[in-house]
């Protein structure tokens, strides 16, 4: 399949297993009768990233909420998946709470985020000067640093 190995597609396999899993979780827990004066809502969470593209469509073009109808889509995007996804299959409890609880809440602040990013070119002159110079390949190493730090 496109040149990728068994080892590759399995873990594919994998990942859309699990989406698919919490997913299902997450729709489960929304799921419940509502009090008479309770408007009703649907909450999605999904990770902003390439293997959940559904999420980030339908979204984005308002396909879930125009299937919801009357129902209140509430959205979260959440950034650290794995942990997120341990906690909750080890009955941590729901996904905000460990989201507060683990400090795994996604920054949404431009202005931290841009000040994350400074910090990490003024710690790492040496590879800054070095991409600066066309060395592509630390673009990999700067994400990884920003993330680390955000």
């Amino acid at each position: 399949m496109f040149g990728h190995s068994k080892d590759t597609r399995k873990k594919r396999s994998a990942s859309w297993i699990v989406l698919i899993t919490v997913g299902l979780m997450l729709v489960l827990s929304a799921c419940g009768a509502p009090a008479a004066t309770d408007s009703v809502s649907l909450r999605l969470a999904y990770f902003p990233n390439l293997t959940h593209t559904p999420a980030l469509i339908g979204v984005a073009q308002g396909t879930f909420q125009k299937a919801l109808g009357a129902t209140k889509l509430e959205t979260r995007p959440f950034n650290a998946g794995p942990a997120l996804i341990e906690a909750m299959l080890a009955g941590e409890g729901d996904a905000d709470s460990i989201i507060k609880a683990k400090g795994l809440v996604q920054i949404t602040d431009e202005g931290a985020i841009i000040k994350a990013i400074e910090d990490v070119m003024a710690k790492n002159p040496v590879q800054l000067a070095e991409y600066r110079s066309g060395k592509d390949k630390l673009f990999g190493f700067f994400v990884g640093q920003a993330m680390k730090a955000t």
